[in-house]
């Protein structure tokens, strides 16, 4: 049989699994693909606790290390041996390798796939028989090896040895023909009878990164003693989360740690504690996570969770897969398990990251690169000249497939070949992607399986307090007696008129992002009438109205109007140019080059923001600027932007329709304008004069 069913019931792990044919305790894992479908069933601990050599190999080193430390405490115990194969101990030499080998007890080699290789050199073929291998968490091998090529040498081993499995909860479809089910290489399928579904909270957003530090502060106000992990794949966002938090008094830098790679670690902002994990326990009130720990870590503590599936990054995008796979790293009952994520994937920039790719024709076109590749190995070989042959050997890896590269790579015996494992994730991401296009349905029905969904909704606190008001005049009473010092220092509240220039002229000054936030949601807010107050507040509460955006807008304004930009930017920039991020900036910045030092200037603040520095927003910017046409979109190949006019479609008046949103146009006038400063043309107008 190809396909072999598992079946358990709750509370049941592999290690109690014994029939006619197998038994996983006793004799550790059977050769094949396991596909546990839940985290926590004891994989891992089947074959350890087994009464042969294994040698487990993990993606990450906090996922070998962690084994390691916690079984080579239990070796008498178990009557094991237990050895770490990795960076982090220095470095490993082969006689340490083969006094480890000579040793007694069953022995179990915890080891990094970079390191892999070490074993079978100190230990030469004999390890082939001497030892079962299993390659843990597998998926992780596939989604990581396109920048982290190492990854996938440990397949040219693994074929060598006479016990081989591969393990993983989402599997992940295979390219490559020998991982096909087969009678000799089965597939088993665990399924788990009577699984309960734990509670999923499930929060669809705008504006990810900002509700994630929502949610925390209403966690931490909740309870202050329970601690939050929050898994958010972008060191940066996590530095915008901590400083957004930082601005409430409740919280201090040493409340925060951080689990991330070694070669994230100096992006984290200054003073921030970059973590380990000890025994499963978090050391601090509030931990976030990036996804080398995604599959690097277990919690045996109660947390609350949160996962940040953010669409402003190309790396902060988490599919379903991968969201199961983080909250299975959560081994004992949480607090809470929360999902915060946004509607669909539209940025058109984020969405040129994820080819459309025929997997059809994509496969075929791969059949026949393999035999290309085969013959010209068997060139390559009676080549004397070494120099030659490196260079033929890098030209070949640096090949382009569909105009994609990274997709060759170079095997245990320097042959080039093609990276199975980088073609899979390639086809599994541009068809995760495409759903996402759609919106998330497919990630709801996926995790649905698993747990009972509970949809939800994040409200600042300022939401809180708005949405219990019912009348303009009541806004405008809170608005007056909100912060006394902000109100009677900027001059921005007077009775019943409102001045935003003298707003914005405070906001550079104004630290508290909520108190901003609420002024500035206050005035729009106060703007309308009827049935559609609660209804807008809601649909507004987690979008852009933030005092970063007000002041935003209105520096894009006060430079699109000003006789400066007619001057200098036309010098620069001609319609129909092809504008490229990088070439943008630095022609960009010549505009500012003698303003610099004119203190009343604020376009120069708005430089150096992240906002034309992260290519993500690149598209944003332009449309402020010009009206621009995406004119090429490739994985590999830069984007480009076409000028169309200099007329900015972002302050355009539009038609008139019968959505809500179209009705607010009608009502308060151009669309950016009225979203983020509620305000006239006239009324914008003479701020920039």
């Amino acid at each position: 049989m190809s396909v072999i069913k598992i079946e358990l019931t709750q509370g049941q792990t592999l290690s109690d699994y014994k029939d006619d044919h197998f038994d996983f305790k006793k004799n550790g894992l059977p050769t094949g693909i396991i596909d546990k479908k839940y985290t926590g069933i004891g994989a891992t601990h089947c074959e350890i606790v087994s009464k042969r050599n294994s040698i487990i190999v993990s993606p990450t080193r906090s996922l070998a290390r962690s084994k390691y430390e916690e079984w080579v405490k239990k070796e008498k115990e178990k009557g094991i041996s237990c050895f770490y194969l990795g960076g982090g101990f220095g470095k490993i030499k082969d006689e340490e390798i083969t006094k480890f080998n000579s040793g007694n007890g069953f022995k179990k080699v915890f080891s990094v796939a970079d390191s892999f290789p070490k074993i079978v050199k100190a230990l030469g073929d004999s390890v082939y028989k001497d030892y079962a291998i299993i390659i843990d968490e597998i998926d992780s091998f596939q989604q990581d090896t396109s920048y982290r090529t190492s990854l996938e040498s440990v397949v040219d081993y693994f074929w060598n040895f006479s016990n081989k499995t591969v393990v993983t909860a989402t599997l992940i479809e295979f390219s490559d023909p020998r991982f096909k089910p087969k009678k000799d290489f089965p597939l088993f399928e665990v399924h788990l009878d009577d699984y309960v579904k734990k509670p999923l909270n499930v929060f669809l957003v705008e504006n990810q990164v900002l509700a994630t530090a929502n949610y925390i502060n209403q966690l931490y106000i909740q309870d202050n003693n329970k601690k939050i992990f929050i898994a958010l794949n972008s060191v940066s966002h996590i530095n915008r989360v901590i400083k957004t938090l930082l601005e409430d008094e409740r919280y201090q830098l040493e409340d925060f740690g951080v689990l991330c790679s070694v070669s994230s670690r100096e992006k984290l902002m200054k003073g921030l504690s970059w973590e380990k994990i000890e025994n499963g326990k978090l050391s601090k009130q509030i931990t976030f996570a990036t996804s080398a720990y995604f599959v690097g870590v277990d919690i045996k503590e109660q947390v609350h969770l949160i996962v940040c599936n953010a669409d402003d990054m190309r790396y902060s995008i988490l599919f379903p897969e991968k969201i199961l796979q983080i909250i299975g790293r959560i081994r004992v009952k949480p607090h809470s398990l929360s999902l915060i994520s946004f509607r669909k994937l539209a940025n058109p920039w984020i969405k040129s990251q994820f080819p459309f790719i025929n997997k059809k024709q994509f496969l075929e076109k791969f059949g026949d690169i393999k035999n290309d590749l085969e013959i010209q190995a068997r060139a390559l070989a009676g080549l004397k000249n070494k120099n030659l042959k490196e260079s033929i050997v890098n030209g070949l890896l640096e090949t382009e497939v569909e105009g994609i590269k990274g997709l060759l790579r170079l095997d245990s015996a320097s042959q080039v070949v093609v990276s199975d494992f980088s073609v899979d994730y390639l086809l599994y991401d541009s068809k995760r992607a495409r759903e996402y296009e759609n919106g998330i349905k497919s990630l709801l029905d996926y995790l649905s399986q698993y747990f009972e969904i509970k949809k939800g909704e994040i409200f600042t606190s300022q939401f809180e307090e708005l949405s219990k008001l019912n009348a303009k005049d009541q806004v405008e009473a809170f608005l007056s007696s909100y912060d006394s010092r902000i109100l009677r220092t900027s001059g921005f509240f007077d009775g019943a008129n409102y001045s935003l220039l003298a707003l914005y002229e405070a906001e550079a000054n104004l630290k508290d992002r909520a108190t901003a936030s609420l002024l500035l949601q206050s005035i729009y807010f106060s703007y309308l009438d009827g049935n559609d107050w609660k209804n807008s507040l809601r649909e507004y509460n987690e979008k852009a109205i933030q005092i970063i955006k007000f002041g935003r807008i209105l520096l894009f304004y006060k430079l699109r109007n000003s006789k400066f930009f007619d001057e200098k930017i036309k010098s620069l920039f001609k319609i129909g140019d092809s504008i490229e991020v990088s070439a943008f900036k630095d022609k960009f910045n010549q505009l500012f080059i003698n303003k610099r030092k004119n203190s009343e200037d604020h376009i120069n603040d708005f430089i150096n923001q992240d906002l034309i520095i992260s290519n993500q927003l690149f598209p944003e910017f332009l449309n402020h600027i010009f009206e621009v046409e995406l004119i090429r979109v490739t994985r590999k190949k830069k984007t480009k932007y076409k000028i169309i006019s200099f007329d900015s479609p972002k302050f355009k008046t539009k038609v008139s329709r019968n959505s809500f949103r179209d009705k607010l146009d009608e009502k308060l006038g151009v669309d950016d304008k009225k979203v983020l400063l509620s305000v006239s043309d006239k009324l914008l107008k003479s701020l920039v004069s």
